[in-house]
């Protein structure tokens, strides 16, 4: 059961998603690498599934 309540079901999957994110050292070591910031990285991961959603559909 949720505990917040979101605009819309895709918040949700949103926010589902970037709780599977677990392992935050490798996001701090790919944004170390590429010059980039964590959030930059988590939005271009988010970005690609929601891609990925919308092709199988």
């Amino acid at each position: 059961m949720r505990k917040t309540l979101y605009l819309n079901d895709r918040e949700y999957e949103k926010q589902t998603v970037l709780l599977q994110l677990d392992n935050l050292f490798f996001l701090q070591r790919e944004a170390l690498a590429t010059g980039s910031s964590v959030s930059e990285i988590l939005n271009t991961i988010i970005t690609k599934h929601f891609e990925e959603i919308e092709q199988n559909e």
